[in-house]
Parts: structure tokens; sequence; C-alpha cells
């Protein structure tokens, strides 16, 4: 298995899922956000009580049915091969499920217009990934949004799966993909989703806690600065996230930017804390630092997994 996650990161660090992989074969995130969608039309009517149960039971259904699959892939597919041919197929069933070099491209989306004064260039580009009103932010915001959404999807997008992969195996990895996707999609707390998604949003922040905070600490490691990890435990606690305030506020420590704060959601402003709040504003420089991070990251897990799987081979 560690071998398998060190190829597995190789392999999306250095190609990601392409396009035409997504023509020809699809996305196993995409299977499941289309199956979350059909419950959601299908349940998410009548009684507070009705939607909020409709609303877990149908994650859990989702869970438990992925779950099921990676269990029978890995332990009657996997029962026929042993060895490098075992590595090597793990490792491709693995790589569709992180999202390395997505996020890095969708980083880098922003960070290009924003680099050349394209302003509503980059506010769009920022609008594909994160949920608040882009269409006034300015090159500071712009510039903290992109940065946040890295950090935290530095956690949800690598860090936890690759936890959740360690822990349980494949099926730990295909059902935190299902819960994640499911918080992204219908945790929500507008007027039609709110309590529909609302155990979709408990469990996510369960399966998170370790993940975010062990991101913060590879995060304080890589940027060879582990004295900083003191006092996050304050500053991420005033965070809206049980979970994001961490790798945010290791982030926003690391480069030395102010993070989070008040932010427009739905033509209402939010009174979100700062992190690290005696910082500067973030720039395009800010989130071209950022990014130095994430790589570091993912070469030190690359390394990591293949070094433990040498030692317990």
């Amino acid at each position: 298995m560690l071998y398998a996650l060190c190829l597995a990161i190789f392999i999306d660090y250095a190609v990601g899922w392409p396009n035409r992989f997504i023509s020809f074969l699809g996305h196993p995130v995409i299977f499941i956000g289309k199956a979350i969608s059909w419950f959601e039309k299908k349940l998410n009517y009548g009684s507070k009580r009705r939607k909020v149960l409709c609303g877990g039971c149908s994650t859990i259904f989702l869970i438990a049915m992925f779950y099921s699959l990676a269990f029978f892939i890995e332990k009657y597919i996997f029962a026929y091969t042993d060895g490098w041919i075992t590595v090597v197929t793990m490792a491709i069933i693995i790589w569709p499920w992180l999202a390395i070099k997505s996020m890095h491209i969708h980083i880098s989306n922003i960070l290009v217009p924003l680099s050349n004064h394209k302003i509503e260039e980059a506010r769009y580009e920022l609008s594909m990934i994160v949920g608040r009103n882009t269409a006034n932010l300015d090159e500071n915001e712009i510039s903290r949004s992109a940065i946040e959404s890295l950090a935290e999807n530095t956690s949800d997008g690598v860090i936890a799966p690759l936890f959740w992969c360690v822990v349980l195996g494949l099926p730990g990895l295909f059902a935190y993909k299902v819960i994640n996707t499911a918080d992204s999609m219908i945790a929500y707390k507008s007027e039609r989703l709110k309590d529909y998604g609302l155990l979709a949003a408990k469990i996510d922040d369960v399966v998170n806690y370790i993940p975010a905070r062990l991101t913060a600490v590879l995060y304080s490691l890589v940027g060879l600065a582990p004295n900083k990890i003191r006092g996050l435990r304050h500053e991420a606690n005033l965070h809206r996230s049980p979970n994001a305030g961490w790798p945010e506020g290791m982030v926003a420590r690391l480069i030395d930017v102010k993070l989070s704060g008040p932010r427009a959601y739905n033509d209402s402003l939010s009174n979100d804390a700062w992190l690290n709040e005696s910082a500067p504003d973030a720039t395009p420089v800010s989130i071209v630092k950022a990014l130095n991070l994430f790589h570091r990251i993912v070469v030190m897990l690359i390394f990591l997994f293949f070094i433990l799987g040498t030692i317990f081979i």
C-alpha cells in the first residue's frame, strides 16, 4: 500500500487527471456527484426533520456503497495479484481520487491573470473553486481567497484521502471522497440545503479532524518553522470551520499574510475572524509562496511513503 501511495502521488503530481480521460472515462468524483445530486432532487422536500433524515440516510447509503465496492476490489481482485503488479494496479486506482495537479492548475489559473492585472478573469477563475461572491473582490481579496482555498484543499484533497487510505485501505479512501464530495455539494447554509446537508457537514467535520491538524504540522515542517504551530489552536478555533483554520492559519503564519476575515456570501457580509491579523494583506506574490509550500509537501509525501514502504516491506 505504501509504495502504491507513493506512485499514485507521483502520477497525479506529474499529469493529474487529463481532460481526455474525463471525456472517455469520466471521473469517480463526477459519478459520486451525480448520485448525490439525484438523491437531493428526489428527497429534499417536506419538513425539516424529514430533510435532515433523508439527507443523512442518502449520504450514509452512498458511503456504504462505495466502501463496499472498494472492499470487494481490495479483497477479491487483489487476491489474485502480488508484487509490483499489485502496487501499480492499486496506484492507478488511487490516482484519480487525489487532487494534487488539479489544485495547482486551479490556483495557477487565478495567479496568471491576477499577476497581469486582469482582475475580471481572475475573479472568474476564483469563482470556480469558492462559494463566496467574487464579483467585487480586489487584488488582495482574490489573493487571500486563492491561498485559503489552496491551504484548505491541501487537507481535503491530498492529506485526508491519503490518511484514510493508510488507516482503512481503499475502502477508507472511497468513503472519504463520498463524504467530502457530499459536503462540497449539499452542506450549504442556503435555504434549500441547510437541513438536507446538515449530517453530511457533521460527518465531514469528523473525518477531517485529524487530517486538518496533520496538514498544519506538515506545512510547519516544509516551512522549516515547527515553532509556528505554537498558539495556532486558539486562532484556528476562531475560524468558522472546526478544521479549515488549522491549515489556513499555518500557511498565513509561514508566508506572513492575514487570511480569513469578513467575506461576502449571497450578498451578505460575514463577520469571520482574521487569521494572523497583524500581518499584511495577501498579494499575487503571496500566492506564489503558498504554491511553493504546497509543492514541498507533495515532494515530502512522495519520499515519505517511499521510505516507509522500504522500511515495512
